[in-house]
């Protein structure tokens, strides 16, 4: 079994990495180091190689034609990223953003992902760990157990990945096999009370069978505090298990199996309100609160307070196990991995006006089975032609919510005295205390593929590859929805005309049943195929290789499993479709001390996937949009001043804009250009959360003492001005951020103690912002400027803390 360390920048040793600095860090103390270094010749040290494995096979990543960053262990380490969430920090192209529960979570890479909306909508970015796929994000996005390294395909990866990484992957690897026994533990204190404690132990059982197993606590007080009690959110508890076995029968044959667990069970995705304090909306609010002895909210969306009836977040459990085979034959090895994986969401609850009023809450849950199987055959490699070749086979059962509990409420309602624009024009109430609806979804997909890859190596300079996927899916799906008043009358033509039904007709509306006389209750079944591939030709100069890459990809079609009033008809999406072209260069320059990877792509995205959202009868949907195109230019330099520092540099230029794009998911102060049939056209806009600038500058100094070394890390992340909202509102149209983060240390071959901060500047930005759906009830009463108000999701402040490691 062959077990590859993989660095980011280049280590002189296993224990002595060399990893990324930055200028902004205390340049009086790296100032020093630098003076007391010891000179060293240029030809006694280079940056290492790095391998990694996304053609699925062990490589050099100045070998491959396409871009990828590779970030170790020990890069994670001193950056202080906590979760795969958090490695947007070093990759420009990756964009990783959550609102109202990482079940919703997006991911874009160089522009391109997939709103949060609705988990039956699958993403455009592939997340495997350990070679395993995760088909919904909240799998990759758990805390980072026993980590090895983390590597990020740009761009579709449609050959050996297969649908759903049309925008690219990442690629999570834990630590494989040990050699001997061996223990890390590592403890983290910090501010707002953070405890994290990490444990990990490996070692062989017999000549044949060796084991690791890893553990994870974190927690910390919430970062947002309740305007009006003691209560806080934001706050962390998060527990992860990693177990693994390895056992090698015979010289050729080897097994791994794998099981992990993680639970985390606080309110971790808390928004802050936006209040306008010239609108209806407000007005209303605060009317209420007063009459009800409550105190008058404020609604400062940069004060880190809140006053929702119940914080945000909830409860999610993931769970799963993998079993992995190698067998080297003569001429070919052969790998089998079969997984399975579930994941449960509940106890969460979404406060729709963020208010102690309590005018509309929902509480969502999911659940989520799936198995997969994939088989694959590998030449040997370093062979005139080396090709890889297998089948994939997945399904999966999602479910959410249910037809027994209520999914959405209204215990405040909304009472007349303070305006009469909380009428429906009819003159019935729009919302009643105590009116609620239920909603239930199912969503289950099998699917099948058949892949190859083959690399001719014409010289030993010049190589030609090329690859083909053929997939097939079919999909089935179910939505059911049915309203209530207080006394649980259902909404019907003769409970409302004889009087029993005393609710209101909004929630009728937004679950899609005002004009029915019974529940919603919709099916639909799909099927569909797809072919797509890659063509690539490298060539060599000297040292420095040379690339042009064409290559597909596709994200799967679907329905729209949400409430509402829509045609079953109209709930059925199509097949995403990408292509990619792309040029580049991996250049190892000043007799190895330096590396450059740089490339421009141009990607076209038709009949691409967009959420859609109607504030008038607050529904989310799906709609094959037209064609949007993101192209630009990757940078990723790497330079090794001398032995003891190095520098690094990540940074993209990106032109990310609709090409044709009717029917937008515009709010109503977005400003973007509105059709004569009323629909939002935003054709040569640029795309939501698309940068133009973003980047991650970072150095590390070691200094030598007698068997051990003091280090210094830094790192700056930055993007500049996008838009952090699907609906472009407004205020959100100015995010942008810069990131300083820095450590200093002290470590020798079995203890490491450091002091670090993050977020050194305190800067306050935007993860995300949506509208306020109540809030825009009250739209006609002011002309439009209750649509002003509305939810943010924010960044964390600055914190600081130590961390101390034993390893043996």
């Amino acid at each position: 079994m062959r077990d590859y360390t993989l660095t980011e920048g280049g280590t002189l040793s296993p224990k002595k990495s060399l990893l990324t600095f930055l200028k902004p860090l205390s340049l009086a103390v790296s100032s020093a180091l630098v003076a007391n270094a010891v000179p060293v010749m240029a030809e006694e040290f280079a940056l290492e190689e790095i391998v990694v494995t996304a053609q699925k096979r062990a490589q050099s990543l100045q070998d491959i034609p396409m871009s990828v960053s590779a970030i170790s262990d020990e890069a994670l380490k001193n950056s202080g990223i906590e979760s795969v969430e958090d490695i947007k920090t070093l990759v420009p192209a990756l964009n990783i953003y959550s609102s109202n529960s990482p079940a919703q979570s997006s991911i874009s890479i160089r522009g391109a992902g997939t709103g949060a909306a609705d988990p039956t909508l699958e993403p455009s970015v592939g997340v495997f760990v350990d070679g395993v796929f995760m088909p919904r994000s909240i799998f990759g996005l758990s805390d980072l157990v026993d980590i090895d390294r983390v590597e990020v395909l740009l761009g579709p990866q449609g050959t050996l990945y297969g649908k759903n990484t049309n925008a690219g992957v990442i690629s999570v690897h834990t630590r494989g096999a040990p050699d001997e026994f061996g223990i890390d533990v590592e403890q983290t204190f910090g501010e707002y009370g953070l405890e994290d404690t990490k444990f990990s132990v490996g070692g062989v059982i017999t000549d044949d069978l060796g084991y690791r197993f890893a553990a994870r606590s974190r927690r910390r007080d919430g970062i947002i505090d309740d305007e009006f009690n003691s209560n806080e959110y934001n706050q962390i508890d998060k527990q992860s298990y990693r177990g693994q076995l390895f056992w090698d029968p015979t010289e050729r044959a080897s097994v791994r199996a794998i099981g992990y667990y993680s639970l985390s069970d606080s309110h971790q995705s808390q928004d802050e309100a936006g209040l306008n304090k010239n609108s209806a909306y407000y007005a209303y609010i605060n009317g209420n609160l007063a009459a009800n002895g409550l105190g008058v909210t404020e609604g400062d969306p940069k004060d880190r307070k809140v006053t929702p009836t119940q914080g945000g977040g909830g409860r999610v459990e993931v769970q799963g196990a993998s079993v992995q085979v190698d067998y080297e034959f003569d001429s070919f090895n052969f790998t089998s991995i079969t997984a399975y994986q579930e994941w449960e969401q509940d106890g969460s609850v979404t406060d729709n006006d963020s208010t102690q009023l309590d005018i509309s809450n929902s509480t969502p849950r999911f659940n989520e089975e799936n198995i997969s199987q994939e088989f694959r055959i590998t030449s040997p490699g370093g062979e005139t032609i080396d090709w890889v070749a297998g089948f994939f086979y997945f399904k999966s059962d999602l479910e959410g919510g249910d037809k027994s509990d209520v999914f959405s409420s209204s215990p405040y309602g909304l009472p007349d005295g303070f305006g009469d624009w909380i009428d429906h024009p009819s003159g019935a109430n729009l919302l009643v205390a105590g009116d609620h609806f239920k909603w239930h979804q199912t969503v289950s997909s099998e699917s099948y593929a058949l892949f190859g890859q083959m690399t001719w190596n014409i010289t030993e300079q010049t190589a030609l590859t090329a690859g083909l996927r053929y997939g097939s899916e079919e999909k089935e799906f179910s939505v059911y929805t049915d309203s209530f008043d207080a006394d649980g009358t259902p909404f019907r033509l003769a409970n409302v005309g004889g009087g029993s039904y005393t609710g209101g007709v909004f929630i009728p509306t937004i679950s899609g049943q005002l004009a029915l006389d019974d529940e919603l209750n919709q099916s639909d079944k799909r099927s569909d195929d797809d072919v797509t591939g890659m063509v690539s030709l490298n060539h060599f100069i000297g040292d420095q290789m040379f690339y042009a890459t064409v290559a597909t990809g596709s994200k799967s079609g679907g329905f729209n499993g949400s409430f509402g009033a829509m045609a079953v008809e109209d709930r059925e999406y199509e097949t995403e479709e990408t292509t990619n072209y792309e040029i580049g260069a991996k250049l190892d320059l000043w007799e190895g001390r330096a590396r450059v990877n740089l490339a421009y792509f141009y990607t076209e995205y038709k009949d691409f996937q967009a959420t859609t959202f109607d504030p008038d009868t607050v529904v989310f949907g799906v709609i094959n949009a037209g064609k949007q195109v993101t192209q630009g230019v990757d940078v990723d330099a790497t330079v090794l001043l001398t032995q003891n520092l190095t520098l690094s540099a990540k940074v993209e230029y990106l032109d990310a804009r609709y090409k044709d794009f009717t029917g937008a998911n515009c709010a109503a102060t977005s400003g973007e250009f509105i059709n004569a049939d009323g629909d939002c056209v935003l054709d040569g806009e640029r795309m939501e959360y698309a940068p133009n600038w973003s980047g991650s500058v970072a150095a590390d100094y070691i200094y030598p003492l007698d068997g051990s070394e003091v280090y210094v890390h830094g790192d700056l992340s930055f993007k500049t001005e996008h838009i952090s909202d699907p609906t472009r509102s407004a205020a959100s149209v100015d995010t942008r951020y810069e990131i300083l983060n820095a450590r200093v240390g002290w470590r020798n071959d079995n203890w490491d103690i450091s002091l670090w901060g993050k977020n050194l500047t305190d800067d306050y930005y935007a993860i995300g912002h949506t509208s306020n759906l109540i809030a825009n009830l009250f739209a006609a009463a002011d002309g439009g400027l209750s649509t002003t108000n509305y939810r943010r999701w924010v960044n964390e402040p600055r914190t600081w803390g130590v961390t101390l490691r034993y390893s043996m």
